[in-house]
């Protein structure tokens, strides 16, 4: 990072329970693009009861357009401040996909957070046609599997009472309130919802990235012509190394952070429903359901034989890509959550 810059991140901490107090998923994307990106920051942690406080010298007051929907402030925000110039100058950002655009032009010289593998003496081009591509698939994963409101899965509602019971009362009572939620009754909803049901969906979402890391291994083709042409280089395809991140082959990037943001979230508040979502097997989501408020969501009748529930998927890949990010960054995710 250049000198004369100061870097803030501003976070929402836990106050109650064991393990990591950063659980939060947005702001674990932000966290791991400013690791990316080799930049030194200090970490400010705000309570939620601050980000919805009004009045004079509030952070309503000071974020102004940084605001989040509804006008509401929302973490992860980056302030950078400039120590160098003698003047009291600071630029504040918000919004994970802003913040990681922001830092690939602000720290050019850093590895590129939408294209991790670029190489070459200049920074990619963001207005080549790759960085374009490398950046709508970034909105895309943000809003789908990164955004609760889209329902591409249910991390949030499957984790949503360990996460309450991981802040203090008022908090507490905040995340469970129709403001936070965005709708009436909404918590009493959540408690009914069906956890096997929402686990199912869940496991399932994560298919789509089972088939990056771990593809086919020869594509559904079959030639009764000579071995070259066409067919011979879709075959050849197939002997290429599967890859290890999903933003680029060798390294992780954005794309990654959006998706280990969720797995944080249930490892840092809820390591049982962690594992039934996140292994190869549905066997660990059997019993996550089994013991869970004792058995209440316990699958019966056909959904209790093995293969007969929704949630039966394998998801080859996953673990080894949640090592891998576990170690990224000299084992920094790693450390850091345990």
């Amino acid at each position: 990072m250049s000198t004369g810059t100061e870097v803030i991140f501003y976070d929402v901490a836990a106050s109650d329970g064991p393990g990591c107090s950063h659980i939060l998923p947005n702001p674990w994307v932000t966290r791991l693009c400013l690791v990316h990106k080799g930049i030194d920051f200090k970490t400010h942690n705000v309570s939620l009861e601050e980000l919805r406080a009004h009045g004079s010298g509030t952070l309503r007051e000071r974020l102004q357009d940084t605001l989040g929907p509804n006008d509401r402030p929302l973490v992860p925000m980056v302030e950078v401040r400039d120590t160098e110039s003698g003047k009291d100058e600071s630029t504040l950002v918000g919004d994970t996909v802003t913040i990681a655009e922001y830092l690939d032009i602000k720290f050019p010289k850093m590895p590129s957070l939408f294209q991790p593998s670029h190489t070459g003496p200049l920074p990619p081009d963001p207005n080549s046609s790759e960085y374009r591509q490398a950046h709508t698939m970034s909105i895309l994963l943000k809003e789908g599997i990164g955004n609760s409101d889209s329902q591409w899965a249910t991390h949030f509602e499957l984790c949503a009472a360990e996460i309450a019971d991981r802040f203090k009362t008022r908090d507490a009572e905040y995340l469970k309130s129709d403001a936070k939620l965005g709708m009436a009754n909404a918590w009493k909803l959540f408690e009914s919802m069906n956890r096997a049901d929402l686990l199912a969906h869940t496991r399932r979402s994560l298919l789509p990235f089972c088939a990056i890391l771990n593809p086919r291994p020869s594509p559904r083709i079959t030639s009764t012509s000579s071995p070259a042409g066409t067919a011979s280089s879709l075959l050849a395809r197939s002997s290429v190394s599967p890859p290890l991140f999903l933003a680029s082959p060798d390294r992780p990037g954005f794309l990654d952070y959006v998706l280990f943001g969720r797995y944080a979230m249930s490892y840092g508040s809820a390591p049982e429903i962690n594992k039934a979502i996140w292994s190869k097997s549905s066997k660990e989501g059997r019993e996550w359901l089994g013991s869970y408020r004792d058995g209440k969501w316990a699958l019966k009748g056909n959904a209790a034989e093995k293969g007969q529930w929704f949630g039966d998927v394998e998801l080859p890949g996953i673990e080894e890509w949640v090592e891998r990010m576990l170690d990224a960054h000299d084992g920094y995710a790693r450390k850091y959550l345990n």
